[in-house]
């Protein structure tokens, strides 16, 4: 007779043990089973209570949300600028949005300029934005901070005592477009679309 060594379930032989095998094996037969269990089933330290449904069903439903909710909710994100009064159209996206999240910022340095980060959002109907500003005095030697709220556009880019109101225009089927009017600094657009 020969004992099963199985280190794992799937070793286990269903025949052993053999029906002229000497009773005085059982015990190494007995050993042999519960050694594989034990290394088939290293991490089970309590009672398992999940049916053969749910267990055989696991595997489906890991497919089943990898390809529907993680894909569900596509996204993207871009850089552009703007140089003045102008439209940024992006068409280039696999899905059409329905959120655009709009962060655009202008540089400021020397006398009589200003530096302008806003960020913003919008639905398609709903906008809103709030824009940070430092402003730099004629002189050049002093700075002052202020905040401004803004519920109309998607974001706003200050030159020293004018501005440029940068407004969504329409989402499509590939992308959206922005606006951006007024005075004309050098705007960096940095957006990120949802579908």
């Amino acid at each position: 007779m020969g004992l099963n060594n199985a280190d794992y379930v799937e070793g286990l032989n269903p025949n052993d043990p053999g029906y002229n095998d000497l009773v005085a094996n059982a015990a190494s037969h007995v050993r042999a089973i519960k050694r594989s269990m034990k290394q088939t089933f290293p991490g089970i330290t309590g009672a398992v209570t999940a049916g053969p449904t749910e267990l055989n069903g696991i595997e489906a439903r890991i497919v089943s949300l990898e390809a529907g909710t993680l894909a569900s909710i596509p996204m993207a994100s871009g850089r552009d600028v703007l140089t003045g009064a102008g439209v940024l159209t992006v068409s280039t996206l696999s899905f059409q949005p329905s959120l655009l999240m709009v962060m655009a910022g202008k540089e400021g340095s020397g006398v009589n300029t200003q530096a302008t980060m806003s960020f913003g959002f919008t639905d398609g109907t709903n906008h809103h934005c709030h824009t940070h500003k430092v402003i730099y005095n004629a002189s050049g030697s002093a700075m002052t901070v202020g905040n401004a709220k803004y519920t109309d556009r998607v974001a706003q880019v200050d030159g020293y005592g004018s501005s440029a109101t940068i407004v969504f225009t329409s989402f499509t089927a590939t992308g959206f477009t922005l606006t951006q009017s007024g005075s004309a600094p050098a705007s960096t657009i940095t957006w990120t679309a949802w579908k």
